[in-house]
C-alpha cells in the first residue's frame, strides 16, 4: 500500500540530493577555474610544469567528465521525482481539504520547472567544456561546434527517455498498488516541509551562482595574462580574443 508520508519523504529526499549536485558542481567549476589561472599565470610548480602544454586539455576533461556524470545523475532524479510528483497526484486526485490533482497533468514534462533547468546548466557545461576540449585537439571551430551540440543533445535525449520510462514506472505503480487516504494533517505537514526545502534551495542557488560568477571573472582576469613556460595548447591569440567571449556566453 502506498501511503502519503512516504511519497512525501522520497520526494523531499530527492530534491535535496538535487541541490547536493548543484554545490558540488559549482565548486568544482570555481576550483577548476583557479587551477586554470594560476597555470596560465606559470604559477605551478615545477612538478607540474608539464601540464602548461595541455592545460585546456586538462581543464575541460577535469570539467567534462563530473559535468556528464552530474547530468546524467539530475536526469535520473528528475525521473524520481515524476514517479513520485504522480503517486502524489494520485493520492490527492479524490481529497476535500486540498484542490483536485491531476495524474496526467503530473506526467507531463515541464520545460519551465527547477529539475529541468538544472539539467540544461550542467548539460550546458558539458557541452561547453566538449567543445574546448575538441578546440585543445586541435579541430576546427566548426568541428568543436559540432561536439558540443552533439554532447548537449546526447543528453538532452537521455533526459527525456528518463522522463518516459518514470512516466510509465509510475502508471504500471498506479495501476497494481493500493492507495491509502491521505491525511489533512500529513498534507500541512508536507506542505509546510517543502516551504523549508524551498528556503534552503534559494540559498543553495544563489551560493552556486556566486561559485558560477567568481569562477568566471577569475578565468576572465587571467586571459589576457598568458605567461606559461611552455606553449599551451591553444594559440594565445585565440585566449585572449574569444576566451572572454565564451565565458560570458557560459555564465
Amino acid at each position: 500500500m502506498i501511503e502519503f508520508p512516504n511519497v512525501s519523504r522520497e520526494f523531499r529526499s530527492l530534491v535535496s540530493r538535487r541541490q547536493d549536485l548543484n554545490t558540488f558542481l559549482g565548486s568544482v567549476f570555481a576550483a577548476l577555474g583557479i587551477f586554470l589561472q594560476n597555470t596560465l599565470q606559470g604559477s605551478l610548480p615545477e612538478g607540474l610544469k608539464s601540464i602548461e602544454e595541455h592545460i585546456f586539455l586538462f581543464y575541460s576533461t577535469m570539467l567534462m567528465v563530473p559535468s556528464l556524470i552530474l547530468a546524467l545523475r539530475m536526469a535520473r532524479l528528475h525521473g524520481g521525482m515524476v514517479i513520485n510528483g504522480m503517486l502524489f497526484a494520485r493520492l490527492l486526485s479524490d481529497q476535500d481539504f486540498t484542490r483536485k490533482w491531476n495524474v496526467e497533468r503530473a506526467a507531463a514534462h515541464n520545460y519551465f520547472g527547477v529539475s529541468f533547468l538544472q539539467f540544461l546548466l550542467v548539460d550546458f557545461i558539458a557541452a561547453f567544456s566538449a567543445a574546448v576540449l575538441t578546440l585543445s585537439l586541435g579541430a576546427a571551430v566548426a568541428s568543436a561546434l559540432v561536439a558540443g551540440l552533439a554532447v548537449f543533445l546526447g543528453w538532452l535525449v537521455l533526459h527525456f527517455r528518463f522522463h518516459h520510462q518514470a512516466v510509465a514506472q509510475a502508471r504500471r505503480l498506479i495501476a497494481a498498488e493500493t492507495f491509502a487516504t491521505a491525511r489533512r494533517e500529513d498534507w500541512e505537514a508536507h506542505v509546510s516541509g517543502s516551504l523549508e526545502d524551498a528556503n534552503h534551495d534559494l540559498i543553495g542557488y544563489v551560493g552556486f551562482a556566486g561559485l558560477i560568477i567568481f569562477s568566471v571573472f577569475e578565468v576572465m582576469s587571467g586571459l589576457g595574462q598568458i605567461k606559461t613556460n611552455h606553449l599551451p595548447d591553444l594559440q594565445a591569440a585565440h585566449v585572449r580574443i574569444y576566451g572572454p567571449q565564451a565565458y560570458t556566453l557560459l555564465m
